[in-house]
C-alpha cells in the first residue's frame, strides 16, 4: 500500500524498468474482489438508467459509470489489474465516507451540523479522489515508457475519471458555499430536472 494510504509502499513499485510489471502475482480472492466491484458498478449503472428517478446529474453519472466500468474491465483483460485495483480502493474508501455523510446531510439535523458533514466530505473526497488519485495518474505518466494502445487507453480512462472528480469537487464547494452564505441545505444531486 502506498505511503499516502498509510502504508510504506510506493506507486512506482507497479513498474519495472519503465514498464508495467506483468509478473504481478494475484493475491488470494483478487478475482472475487475485482468481479464484485465490476458487478457493483454494472448494477449501479442499470439502476441509474432504469430504476432511479432521473436527476440533474444524470449525464455526468452515466459517463462516470461507463468510464469506471470500462476502466475495470479493460485493466483486467489487459493484465493491468494493479492500476485497476488501486483505482477501486481509492473509490471505495471515499465512497464509504461520502454515503455516510450524504445520509446525514439529507436528515433533519440543524444546518451547522450539515455544514460540518459537508466539509468532512470535502476533505475526504479531495484527499482520496484528487490528491492520491492524481499522484497515481502522475506516477503512471512518469514511469511507463512503453505507451502502447492498451496502456494509453487505460491512462485516458483514469484522466477522464479525474476530470469528473474535479467537476464534482466544484459542486461540493458550491453546496458548502450555499449552505454557509445562502442557508440552502438541499442535496443538489437529488433535484429533479425542471422541464420548462
Amino acid at each position: 500500500m502506498d505511503c499516502y494510504l498509510g502504508g510504506n509502499g510506493d506507486f512506482k513499485n507497479i513498474f519495472v524498468n519503465g514498464n508495467m510489471n506483468s509478473t504481478f502475482t494475484l493475491p488470494p480472492l483478487f478475482k472475487v474482489f475485482y468481479m464484485n466491484f465490476l458487478a457493483h458498478n454494472l448494477t449501479d449503472l442499470l439502476y441509474l438508467i432504469f430504476v432511479y428517478e432521473q436527476q440533474t446529474d444524470f449525464p455526468l453519472m452515466l459517463f462516470h459509470h461507463t468510464c469506471t466500468i470500462s476502466l475495470i474491465f479493460f485493466s483486467y483483460i489487459t493484465n493491468h489489474s494493479q492500476i485497476g485495483a488501486m483505482v477501486m480502493i481509492l473509490h471505495d474508501a471515499a465512497d464509504i465516507v461520502v454515503y455516510i455523510i450524504r445520509t446525514r446531510v439529507n436528515s433533519d439535523e440543524a444546518g451547522p451540523i450539515k455544514v460540518f458533514y459537508g466539509v468532512s466530505l470535502l476533505v475526504v473526497y479531495f484527499y482520496m479522489r484528487l490528491f492520491v488519485f492524481g499522484k497515481l495518474i502522475l506516477c503512471c505518466l512518469e514511469n511507463q515508457t512503453d505507451w502502447n494502445l492498451m496502456y494509453t487507453t487505460l491512462w485516458r480512462f483514469m484522466c477522464f475519471l479525474y476530470l469528473i472528480h474535479c467537476y464534482w469537487l466544484f459542486l461540493i464547494l458550491k453546496k458548502i458555499y450555499n449552505a454557509l452564505f445562502k442557508k440552502e441545505y438541499t442535496d443538489t444531486s437529488s433535484l429533479k430536472k425542471q422541464l420548462q
